[in-house]
């Protein structure tokens, strides 16, 4: 029988191989919107099957896997956040290609100020930087560069709570802009869920390398502090 460590490192090499598919789909969404560039915008679709045809494959390999070798101890929490993350990746080409639908259909337009305003180059940049963060922490073994994206994902979170207000007062002096600065909310929206989503994938990481859920903790914890809090009432008779 082939050694495990064959099979994992094959494992490792096509979820990169997905990584690295994902990544030219968030790139190629930022070039089609920034520079309304339609032939990217379909290259982003095409490769959205690519993707799709990955995520299979890792599954199939990740059953085979547990089926022959029964992996223990880190090799089973490999797997297990191996079949998360491709999932994770799925859903991120799946916005990029709804983000390349927006512009593909013609319901995106060129509007410098607003872009520059809503940051729109930025956001994706931060995303491009998130799955930098978590390949590079696959390749190292380091956790530490995963973390970083958890930073990441609240500049994210801050843009999309900002970018209400701005459309507000866009509108006001652009009524005809409208349906525009709506659609750019939506791909704020959709690059906020990448965020959220490369956040996951993060805590995948650690928890394959560390043994140590991070997933729900904050919620949990502020559970834990509210049912405290009334616990300590006094109680009326």
């Amino acid at each position: 029988m082939i050694p495990i460590e064959y099979e994992i490192n094959r494992l490792k090499e096509i979820i990169l191989e997905m990584f690295d598919l994902v990544k030219s789909q968030i790139e190629e969404s930022r070039s089609s919107v920034v520079e309304m560039n339609y032939d990217l915008a379909e290259s982003v679709i095409r490769r959205e099957m690519r993707v799709n045809a990955l995520e299979i494959t890792i599954d199939r390999e990740c059953e085979n896997l547990l089926a022959c070798y029964n992996p223990v101890a880190s090799d089973l929490r490999f797997v297990i956040s191996i079949l998360k993350i491709s999932e994770s990746l799925e859903r991120i080409s799946d916005h990029a290609y709804r983000i390349a639908k927006y512009l593909q259909g013609g319901d995106l337009k060129k509007d410098s100020r607003l872009y520059k305003e809503l940051q729109i180059e930025g956001l994706f940049n931060t995303i491009i930087s998130m799955i930098d963060n978590v390949v590079e922490s696959i390749e190292k073994q380091d956790t530490s560069i995963a973390k970083k994206v958890f930073k990441l994902d609240k500049t994210i979170n801050k843009t999309k709570k900002d970018a209400p207000a701005i459309i507000k007062k866009y509108v006001k002096e652009n009524i005809d802009g409208l349906e525009n600065a709506l659609y750019l909310f939506s791909v704020i929206g959709k690059l906020e869920r990448c965020g959220d989503v490369l956040k996951n994938i993060g805590e995948e990481i650690v928890f394959y390398l560390e043994a140590q859920i991070l997933r729900h903790q904050k919620r949990n914890s502020k559970i834990r502090k509210r049912i405290e809090k009334e616990e300590d009432k006094p109680q009326n008779l």
